[in-house]
């Protein structure tokens, strides 16, 4: 015990970046563990779409979508996505797979759908361009 807190005293700096480090991978894992929403691969998106007709909404911008988006993709940029929006809400009762164009903006928008009563949520994993990577199809 007396040589880690010698060490500890002798290199402040990297005791203090360690310490740093390893809460932050802390707070990762429980904010994975308590979201209600669940990430899926590419092969789990595609069992969604084809055993449980999961409904695919992209939240990419418009052009975004145009240039590519999985087929039967509906398009919802995060400013349509309010309860107010009737479209959005006939989705409900079914799942729902979340996408963006690399899977940044999907958990947060997840967390909104959520809120208005939508899911369960699926989030793509890496987005679009994961998808593309994994040769899925686009449109």
């Amino acid at each position: 015990m007396e040589k880690i807190l010698a060490f500890a005293g002798n290199h402040p700096v990297l005791v203090g970046s360690f310490i740093a480090v390893l809460a932050g991978l802390i707070i990762t894992e429980v904010l994975r563990m308590t979201r209600k929403f669940k990430v899926v691969s590419s092969a789990d998106a595609i069992r969604l779409i084809n055993r449980e007709n999961a409904a695919i909404i992209d939240i990419s911008a418009s052009n975004d979508y145009a240039t590519r988006h999985i087929v039967e993709a509906v398009n919802f940029p995060p400013s349509q996505l309010q309860a107010s929006n009737k479209q959005l809400m006939k989705l409900q009762g079914r799942p729902i797979l979340l996408y963006c164009k690399n899977g940044q903006a999907s958990h947060q928008n997840a967390n909104k759908l959520i809120a208005m009563g939508l899911g369960p949520v699926y989030v793509l994993r890496g987005g679009i361009v994961q998808w593309q990577s994994d040769q899925q199809p686009v449109v």
